[in-house]
């Protein structure tokens, strides 16, 4: 069986136990308040209520995974002699992930999780894509990581924030949002950086790269959460996307966003999308 990471959201007993939560908003590109002690769970069925548990557990282990990744990121950025600027965004990525982390963490709490520790495969935090080199190498895992993935991320998340209703879920993915912009950013001012450098097979191997990824979010299939009958209005409130939104959602910053990206850096993203393979498949 695969190996299994476990985590869980607890604390030394250290100073540092005292400095944390500083950190996190001393860190954070803004402080953001977040008005934690305010969520009254009895405003909502206990269906919406279970389903956002699940779901923001699984949304803090994907930002987790996150900032193992970006963490790897930096480190492949900092070989390959990225300019500091692009560094300087990307060493803040990790940090940014555990926030985001922390939040959902917290609001799967208030949701009725328990607060256990949860465990899942460690090749969702360590998966080989990740993983570069050589700038070739990280030319594709900013374009898979960054530019396309947190590009959908950021996608995602603004749509749950602009559709949540509930104060606190409200405020927490407005700050998780905002930094996701950002992350994606870091892509595509990378790619700004780097398309200029490359020569004709470079361009065509990222090119291939890029092809191969629009057409897995092409292809993959998209669920989101659900709610039960009754329950669609209060899972809204609590910023939960259901399966036709999550698609649509992708599809329009595929359309309007990434695929253009994509294809101004040279990189022909619009075949893929479409239907196709830079090899004619």
């Amino acid at each position: 069986m695969p190996e299994r990471l476990r985590y869980q959201r607890v604390f030394t007993t250290t100073p540092l136990a005292r400095r944390y939560e500083r950190t996190l908003g001393a860190q954070g590109r803004r402080k953001r308040s977040i008005p934690w002690g305010s969520f009254d769970p009895s405003r909502y069925p206990p269906a919406a209520l279970t389903l956002a548990a699940r779901a923001y557990r699984e949304l803090a282990a994907s930002e987790y995974a996150a900032a193992a990744i970006f963490a790897r990121v930096l480190d492949a950025m900092i070989l390959c002699g990225a300019p500091f600027d692009l560094l300087a965004e990307a060493a803040q990525a990790p940090l940014d992930e555990l926030r985001h982390a922390d939040h959902a963490l917290r609001i799967a709490t208030l949701c009725g999780a328990e607060e256990g520790p949860w465990s899942f495969a460690r090749e969702r935090i360590d998966p080989a894509r990740s993983h570069a080199h050589a700038l070739l190498e990280l030319d594709a895992v900013l374009v898979d990581v960054s530019a396309i993935g947190e590009t959908i991320a950021a996608a995602l998340l603004g749509e749950s924030q602009h559709r949540a209703r509930d104060p606190v879920i409200s405020a927490a993915l407005t700050a998780i949002a905002a930094d996701e912009v950002h992350h994606a950013r870091l892509g595509w001012y990378y790619l700004a950086w780097r398309a200029p450098q490359w020569t004709l097979e470079e361009r065509q191997r990222v090119a291939d790269h890029a092809a191969a990824v629009v057409a897995d979010v092409r292809l993959r299939t998209v669920t989101g959460h659900d709610a039960p009958p009754g329950a669609e209005d209060a899972a809204s409130a609590l910023g939960l996307l259901d399966t036709a939104s999550r698609r649509d959602t992708i599809a329009r910053v595929m359309d309007e966003e990434i695929v253009p990206g994509l294809d101004s850096f040279g990189l022909n993203a619009t075949h893929a999308w479409q239907g196709g393979m830079p090899d004619g498949r």
